[in-house]
C-alpha cells in the first residue's frame, strides 16, 4: 500500500482498519519471534529479541481512528524531510 492510499483510506473513513505507513510487525527471518508496531523508519536494523539476528522482514499492521491518522502524517512529514523508510510498505 502506497503513502497516498493510506490517507485517501483514512480519510474516507477512519472507523476502518488499513496498513500502517509508518510501521509494521518486525518478523525475524530466523527463529520466527514478532516485533509489533516496529518503526518501518528506524535508522538502525530491527534486532530479533529472542536470537539477536537482525535478518527478518516487515508484515503490514492496521490501525484504526486517531492512531492511523496521526502515523500517516508522521509518515507524510518523513518523507517529505527526505527520509526513507528502512521496511518500505507492501505496495
Amino acid at each position: 500500500m502506497t503513502l497516498s492510499t493510506a490517507i485517501t483510506a483514512t480519510t474516507a473513513s477512519t472507523s476502518t482498519a488499513t496498513h500502517c505507513p509508518a510501521c509494521g510487525t518486525w518478523v525475524c527471518d530466523d527463529c520466527g519471534a514478532r516485533r509489533h508496531y516496529a518503526n518501518r523508519f528506524s535508522s538502525l536494523p530491527q534486532r530479533c529479541p529472542r536470537c539477536a539476528s537482525e535478518k527478518g522482514h516487515m508484515q503490514p499492521a492496521c490501525h484504526r481512528d486517531g492512531r492511523m491518522a496521526d502515523h500517516v502524517e508522521s509518515a507524510a512529514s518523513l518523507i517529505a524531510a527526505g527520509s526513507t523508510p528502512r521496511y518500505p510498505a507492501a505496495v
